[in-house]
């Protein structure tokens, strides 16, 4: 038993020994490394350690570009769909833009009842609705010019309505320019009315009113002001719809 435990302790020394040579031949090995590379080990560490935040953060400068783009390419696709599925809701109606309205007669022999007696019922006519009347050489019908179109219509309703009752004189177009004129009001107000309906709009202004009234009469680039109006009001309605913040 003495014996197998001083060999235990022989064995133990020897492989401290080495163990120690070891170490010192690792640390030697650690100082040639050192010398070659011109380096210390604890600045071998953070030279990788640096080397190693350099490549991550380049890998996530690449990862981070390529979710943007994704995510751009995304929105792209998205918002075409909105717009997509907004416009497939919408109808569009265009009227012809014009400062001219061609009215048609029965035979020419209207013309100088429309003239009057040296002129006296065109000129009446021009005075009371605010237009110029053209009575030239075209065949069976006259034109009535105007910049403004609301004037204009009631100007061409009056003149049809003079001439379907074959009585034209002052008092009469001043008559029946009032009543065309009234119809013209109460059709304004009528759209107007039919508009904040169909958008579902509350608490209108008297002065608002009557300007989306006004609009019926207006036109742009072939396409009337009002019904543009309201298309792009609704189309705003579904874009808002389809993103999520309001409901249609």
């Amino acid at each position: 038993m003495e014996i197998f435990k001083t060999d235990l302790i022989e064995k133990s020394s020897r492989y401290e020994n080495r163990l120690n040579e070891l170490k010192e031949v690792i640390q030697k090995e650690m100082v040639q490394m050192e010398n070659v590379a011109q380096f210390s080990a604890e600045e071998a560490k953070e030279w990788i350690v640096e080397k190693m935040k350099v490549e991550a953060r380049n890998e996530g400068a690449e990862d981070a570009m390529a979710i943007k783009n994704e995510m751009k390419e995304r929105a792209t696709r998205e918002a075409k769909d909105v717009l997509a599925k907004a416009i497939e809701n919408m109808a569009y109606e265009y009227t012809v833009e014009s400062t001219l309205s061609s009215i048609p007669l029965v035979n020419d022999r209207i013309k100088g009842m429309i003239i009057g007696r040296e002129g006296k019922n065109i000129r009446a006519i021009e005075d009371i609705t605010g237009v110029k009347v053209i009575v030239d050489e075209t065949p069976e019908s006259v034109v009535i010019s105007c910049f403004d179109p609301i004037k204009r219509d009631i100007a061409g309703r009056t003149l049809k309505e003079l001439i379907s009752n074959k009585n034209i004189n002052p008092n009469e177009i001043n008559r029946i320019y009032k009543k065309k004129k009234q119809d013209i009001e109460k059709e304004m107000r009528r759209a107007a009315s039919d508009c904040v309906r169909s958008l579902n709009i509350k608490n209108v202004s008297d002065e608002m009113f009557e300007m989306l009234g006004r609009l019926k009469y207006r036109t742009s680039y072939g396409q009337n002001i009002l019904q543009h109006s309201i298309e792009v009001a609704k189309l705003a309605g579904y874009m808002a719809g389809e993103l999520g913040s309001i409901s249609i």
